[in-house]
């Protein structure tokens, strides 16, 4: 029995994903987090002026509502907020994330850090870069995505459907 411990037949090898290798190097290297993936928060901030452009574009599926004058827009525009427990008070508005939402937000951030990751990290892409490069680059698109959970958030709270996060649209920001 003594002999097992000291000559085991087997050796395992633990072979590291490039994607986590370079999101954890900037870390390891150089203590620097930006690139980590965030957490779904609990409330979000947003402008006054973004949630009525939402809650405008929920409103203009409505058959006349183009037609109307801009007094009864903004009467309809703020009926509509009132019925989701939505009050505009300031310039800057918040909203409380029920457990369900948020763990919706989190889902839909994952995966896309995900994917975006598996797409912008390819051998020998990333990985040569310094870390404080590495940080910068994964970090705009950590922070794009979770600002996309945010606006759809608010999109879902509307009754809107939810915006599709394409790196299409935003490949030069990875440049």
């Amino acid at each position: 029995m003594f002999n097992v411990f000291l000559n085991p037949s087997f050796v395992s090898e633990y072979k590291v994903d490039p994607i986590i290798e370079v999101i954890l190097n900037p870390l390891q290297t150089e203590g620097l987090r930006g690139q980590l993936p965030k957490i779904a928060p609990t409330k979000v901030r947003t402008s006054k002026k973004k949630v009525e452009l939402i809650a405008h574009e929920a409103l203009n599926r409505k058959k006349g509502f183009e037609d109307l004058p801009q007094a009864e827009k903004q009467k309809q525009i703020d009926e509509f907020l009132a019925k989701r427990d939505i009050k505009l008070k300031e310039k800057s508005f918040t909203v409380f994330i029920t457990g369900k939402e948020r763990s919706e937000m989190q889902k839909f951030m994952a995966s896309e850090t995900d994917k975006i990751f598996r797409s912008i990290i390819t051998p020998g892409s990333l990985k040569a870069a310094p870390p404080e490069e590495q940080e910068k680059i994964l970090g705009r698109w950590v922070n794009l995505i979770s600002n996309y959970g945010k606006l759809n958030l608010l999109r879902m709270r509307m009754d809107l459907p939810i915006i599709e996060f394409r790196v299409e649209d935003f490949n030069e920001e990875s440049e």
